[in-house]
């Protein structure tokens, strides 16, 4: 069967006429010896159907020789020396080309099929050579977020091997005894932190966190966040960075909005998501934390994938229209919201009685005379507004009795 299929495409019209032919006469004329030999012997078992069935197999094996001779005599296994030699040129990335030379005795074929794959191109965030130093961005001298999006690479994430101890973090970078958690606790606190000196421990003050808008005293409410996920940087990046940039990039308190204190419940919630699946639920701090997250991208050599970078786009060109890359910094309520109801001592006049200094429309305290101090009222950090009789803003930030 093989040494007929052989010739069928090899063979001319004419040749393939004749293999039928051929094919079809040694059907019948098996069958008719089949059956002559089969009659002969089984119904009349003489010596003439001995010498009948004897006749009928010497003749198959005589039609079995000249197949096999015909088939030796011009034809060798395909793709050897039957001539049929396959050529096929390694594919490139995009179009891939087979040859296939066919020669049979002295003609010879030449078929060339030329595939077209469907056209892509797949960046894969290169692996540096050398470690350049972070990029200054600065205050910006008035840059546009959105030119600076357009210096950032865009290329696929490379995730795998992870690990958040590779970033060494919360380090005591200025040797002043103060971690990095620590040095953010207190530079983000709306005023003064209480700090413990025994080991540079924050343990009260006043914190916004501008994830959610929401005020904090006690610091083990809040999480520092790497506004650029640790594991957001390794994917893009930071895989094949040294363990001193790793460490580097994880404590970088130079850099504003790199690391921020925020309510920890919301800090999990983002957790290492870019701003394509999250973003603050504070729709105020929109912006400004996509500035933050465009500067540390630049600033770090972090590339992005096509998805963030496509989301921070559109972000820019329509809600953060004309967004500067120095629009980092936190704003603040000037007053945090009041969280508790203190009840005022009888011998302090109730608000709405006619009888409370408009200097602090938030709460009721009686006019001067008499002078009082922050001792004697149960009020903390409230409004104060000009002329403050009382003196109850010290530092004239707003602010009343703040501690």
């Amino acid at each position: 069967m093989l040494w007929f299929r052989q010739r069928w495409t090899v063979y001319g019209l004419w040749g393939r006429a004749v293999l039928a032919l051929l094919a079809f006469a040694c059907v019948v004329t098996g069958v008719f010896l089949f059956a002559l030999a089969y009659g002969i012997f089984r119904n009349r078992r003489s010596a003439a159907g001995v010498v009948g069935a004897a006749a009928a197999g010497l003749l198959g094996v005589v039609w079995l020789v000249v197949f096999i001779s015909l088939g030796s005599a011009d034809s060798e296994p395909v793709g050897a020396a039957a001539g049929l030699t396959t050529t096929t040129t390694a594919p490139e990335p995009v179009v891939t080309t087979t040859t296939t030379t066919t020669t049979v005795a002295t003609t010879t074929t030449v078929a060339t099929t030329t595939t077209s794959a469907p056209e892509f191109t797949t960046t894969i965030a290169p692996v540096p050579t050398t470690e350049p130093e972070p990029v200054d961005i600065g205050a910006g001298d008035g840059e546009l977020v959105i030119d600076l999006l357009a210096t950032i690479p865009v290329a696929l994430e490379v995730p795998g091997g992870y690990d958040r101890d590779l970033f060494r973090h919360w380090i005591d970078a200025d040797g002043d005894g103060c971690d990095t958690r620590a040095e953010v606790l207190i530079r983000d606190a709306n005023g003064s932190a209480q700090v413990d000196a025994f080991g540079c421990a924050v343990v009260a003050g006043d914190w916004y966190s501008p994830y959610d808008g929401t005020w904090h005293t006690d610091p083990n409410e809040l999480h520092i966040d790497h506004v650029v996920a640790l594991k957001e940087a390794w994917d893009s990046g930071a895989y094949a960075w040294s363990a001193p940039r790793r460490e580097a990039f994880a404590n970088d308190l130079d850099e504003p909005g790199a690391l921020i204190a925020v309510t920890g419940s919301v800090n999990q919630s983002k957790g290492d998501a870019d701003p394509s699946n999250w973003l603050p639920p504070n729709e105020a701090d929109g912006c400004r934390y996509l500035a933050a997250w465009v500067r540390v991208k630049a600033k770090w050599g972090l590339s992005m994938d096509e998805s963030e970078y496509g989301r921070i786009e559109n972000l820019l060109e329509d809600d953060c229209l004309g967004l500067e890359v120095d629009e980092v910094a936190v704003v603040v309520p000037r007053f945090p919201p009041t969280t508790t109801t203190t009840t005022v001592p009888s011998t302090t006049t109730s608000a709405g009685s006619g009888n409370c200094d408009p200097s602090y429309p938030d709460v009721c305290i009686p006019p001067y005379p008499p002078d009082l101090d922050c001792g004697e009222i149960p009020y903390r950090r409230f409004r104060v507004l000009p002329p403050d009789p009382h003196g109850f803003d010290g530092d004239h930030d707003g602010v009343g009795c703040e501690s």
